[in-house]
């Protein structure tokens, strides 16, 4: 299950249009009770958020673009 903030009602890691850094937390993947965070392969400007939060996701499946 995706996670797109730290916990129910706070912030989102992420939204559209943010510009982030390589390393920075994106989202959270919640497999069989273990907590995995997906970041930020590279520097750049959050073009398109895919997931939805939630979501069940499949490993290889693009959750966000990011443009340098």
């Amino acid at each position: 299950m995706l996670h797109v903030a730290p916990a129910p009602g706070e912030s989102t890691f992420v939204r559209l249009g943010d510009t982030v850094e390589a390393g920075q937390t994106l989202f959270i993947i919640e497999a069989m009770k273990v907590f995995n965070t997906i970041v930020a392969p590279q520097a750049g400007r959050v073009l398109r958020i895919t997931a939805v939060d939630g979501s069940e996701v499949e490993a290889g499946e693009v959750l966000a673009e990011i443009v340098e």
